[in-house]
């Protein structure tokens, strides 16, 4: 079983693409689910979401914690989890699946510890500029697919709103993570992320001018960027790797 999770907000149209997309190309469909996160606030979304009749899907209604605290929608999907899945996919609603049975390509990796990566994260650019499609070679861990246990050992999925970058550096510390070349998504950044609502924007926007930013075009999580390559947040995913270790998945 693969558990795909997947926050919305007010992308309820886009958030049924992302899904379908998903499901089209699966080799197995029997084998997914989808859980969503809504925010309590969001109406429409609620209302169309709660409404779709696809049978992968499962809604779930949470407080709004709001982009910052992405990390707890996750954890709250992950309680509901099935108890026979075996891997968690993170999945944007602007995300668009390009691989066909990118399923299978999930499940052959069910009997090792790893983190899968996408090889291939195409994405629209939102920079003002025409092109269209490119590869986004820094931005390939936004969609990771972690093993269901990893909340069990390490009792969180981050201590930061940077989930998938938090859990591919603590794979990186272990050698467990894979970067797989069958694996393909379709970044839509051309669509308003809603996420400005949750972040400062003065203090957004001088983070994506510093020089260290340059090259970014995730103006909403840029906030959460700085506080994220702390000596205390290095710290923590340190202890998160610490944790799988003792726990003795990865064996000898």
């Amino acid at each position: 079983m693969i558990s795909v999770l997947l926050p919305t907000r007010h992308r309820p149209i886009e958030c049924l693409r992302a899904i379908n997309s998903l499901l089209e190309l699966a080799e197995n469909v029997d084998d997914i689910e989808v859980l969503l996160a809504v925010d309590d606030d969001d109406a429409e979304s609620i209302d169309i979401l709660c409404n779709s009749k696809i049978p992968q899907v499962k809604t779930f209604i949470y407080p709004r914690y709001g982009y910052g605290q992405i990390n707890t929608y996750c954890a709250r999907l992950h309680e509901n989890i099935n108890s026979k899945s075996k891997q968690m996919f993170m999945y944007n609603d602007d995300a668009i699946m390009i691989s066909g049975s990118w399923d299978a390509i999930i499940r052959e990796h069910d009997d090792k510890f790893s983190v899968l990566v996408s090889s291939s994260h195409i994405c629209d650019r939102i920079d003002g500029s025409t092109t269209l499609g490119v590869d986004c070679p820094g931005t390939r861990e936004a969609y990771p697919v972690i093993p269901s246990q990893w909340i069990d050992i390490v009792g969180r999925w981050s201590n930061h709103m940077c989930i998938d970058t938090w859990v591919c550096d603590v794979a990186r510390l272990l050698d467990i993570l894979v970067d797989e070349p069958r694996f393909k998504i379709h970044h839509d950044r051309t669509i308003d992320s809603g996420a400005q609502d949750f972040v400062d924007q003065e203090k957004t926007q001088s983070i994506i001018n510093a020089p260290w930013n340059s090259n970014s075009s995730a103006t909403t999580t840029a906030a959460g960027y700085a506080s994220y390559y702390s000596s205390e947040m290095d710290h923590q995913r340190r202890i998160d790797a610490y944790k799988i270790i003792a726990s003795g998945v990865l064996g000898d």
